[in-house]
This record gives structure tokens, sequence and C-alpha cells, in this order.
């Protein structure tokens, strides 16, 4: 979700499979009725005002969306914004006084355990199997238009927030941000879960993938010095990717 919340003064920007889903749940019950939320479709309707919210807020969700895309054109800018907008696309949607006095929050993750809950989250929403090396296909057909989470919280590819919360470290940082905007401590409900097998681990990624993730994510890679996963046992068959794997620690 995006949440823009005037209660609090805070921006909160959506990453893909950053356990956005869940810190929406703790968050709903703490907006003012001006604060905007924009929801994935499977958790609609939104019990909000109407106004406050692209999303569906009533079961007549079609015709819901239909007039909001009309107040859009007719100058209600929020109602433009999409689950997993850009920082780019909501600080022109709040305009520059907003973004600049608004604390702005971004969930970030390691990208080999990130591609690897989009590939099952993907798998579970198509209804079929897919293999991860399809995934990366896909990724890499797209990557000129979608540049994945990074897009979400830089602008000009300069980080743009001022809170990266890390994944790995996703209660404490919550925490530390309910603390900071006067939130109570986070309790989060667990959405979207269960859908990856027990042999998903990065560790039990191929070469040629580990290589592939890293090439998709390069810059998340440099700028938060994910390491590459060891893999737990070598293939002597498997061609190794020429590509070399450039991460850093801090």
């Amino acid at each position: 979700m995006t949440i823009i919340s005037h209660r609090h003064r805070f921006i909160f920007l959506k990453t893909r499979k950053t356990a956005g889903t869940s810190i929406q749940g703790w968050l709903l019950n703490h907006l003012g009725p001006r604060d905007v939320i924009v929801s994935d479709r499977d958790l609609v309707p939104l019990p909000r005002p109407f106004l406050s919210t692209p999303s569906a807020t009533t079961r007549w969700m079609e015709a819901e969306i239909g007039i909001k895309k009309r107040l859009s054109r007719l100058g209600l800018r929020h109602m433009r914004l999409k689950p997993h907008s850009s920082a780019k696309d909501v600080r022109k949607a709040v305009g520059k006084k907003i973004w600049h006095n608004y604390h702005k929050i971004a969930v970030v993750r390691n990208p080999w355990e990130q591609m690897i809950s989009a590939w099952r989250f993907r798998e579970h929403l198509i209804g079929r199997p897919l293999s991860l090396d399809e995934m990366l296909d896909a990724r890499e057909a797209s990557q000129t238009k979608d540049r994945g989470n990074w897009i979400i919280y830089t602008i000009d590819d300069e980080i743009v927030v001022d809170t990266i919360i890390r994944y790995e470290q996703l209660h404490e940082g919550l925490a530390s941000l309910a603390h900071r905007v006067g939130l109570p401590p986070p309790v989060l409900p667990h959405y979207k879960t269960g859908l990856r097998k027990p042999t998903d681990v990065i560790s039990g990624l191929t070469d040629r993938q580990i290589a592939r993730i890293a090439r998709l994510s390069r810059k998340e890679i440099e700028v938060f010095g994910y390491e590459a996963p060891r893999r737990l046992t070598a293939c002597p068959d498997e061609a190794n990717d020429p590509v070399p794997i450039r991460s850093q620690s801090r």
C-alpha cells in the first residue's frame, strides 16, 4: 500500500514482498479520516472514507473504482496512486510542501530472498507451476520499464526517503518508526504467508540464478551491502555465469 498520513505526518512507500500488506494491517486502525491509503485489490473493500482512497470502500467495487478514475481526471491527484506507486508519482500527488515536510519510509529486503518470495507469490496468483528461471526471464525482459523496488523509494537514482527499514530487522525498525511518529508499538497480522516451500532457500539457488538476480538488483546490492548467498552444494556440471557478482559490506 501507499499511505499518506496527515494525522501522523508520514508517507509510507510500499515495496514489493517486504511485508507491506502486514504493515498495512497494523497501520490501518491508526489512520485519520483524511489519511490516504491505497491497497491491493485482494484486500478491498477498505473500511475507509470514500474519498480517502482510490481503492474500493464498498461492495460495488468496479463502479466505485470507475467513479474514482473520473475524479482523478478532475483534479483529485491522490486518486491516481497505486499500491506500489513510485516516489516520483507520490510526490506529484501530494505536492512538494507535504513531500518535504512529512517523514518518508520504505522497507528493503535481501534481493535473493525477495525474488524467491515474489516468485512463489506470482505462482500462486497465476494458479499454475512457474519455475524461478521463467520468473527471471520475465523480469529481465521488462527491466527497461520495471526497475523493481529501487524506483519506489528513489527519484533519478537518488534515495529520497528519510528512513529505510531493513526487512531483516523489521520489528525493530517499525518500533522505532512508531515511536517517532506517535503510534503504538507494532503488532503485525500475517498476510500472504505460507506460500514458500521448505526448500525455497537462497543457498539452494544455482550460480546462474544468483548472478541473474544480482544483475536485476544491482543498485540495492551496491547501496545496502547485501552479500551474495553461499550455495549449499556445488554443481560441477553447471556453467557458471561469467558476469561477476558485485557486493560490498557496510
